[in-house]
């Protein structure tokens, strides 16, 4: 006799706590920033890889 495997429960995550991205004006402005630097360096990492 087999034993029938159950799938896993759906997991939803949120995609909002409801909160403010950053406590002020500046933070916002700084992780913007820094997301902005993060995906350029890796568009360039992988810009390298091709050649």
């Amino acid at each position: 006799m087999q034993k029938q495997i159950k799938a896993a429960p759906t997991i939803v995550y949120p995609e909002s706590d409801g909160k403010p991205m950053a406590e002020t004006d500046r933070h916002r402005k700084l992780m913007m920033n820094f997301i902005f630097m993060l995906e350029n360096h890796f568009e360039i990492e992988q810009l390298k890889e091709k050649t």
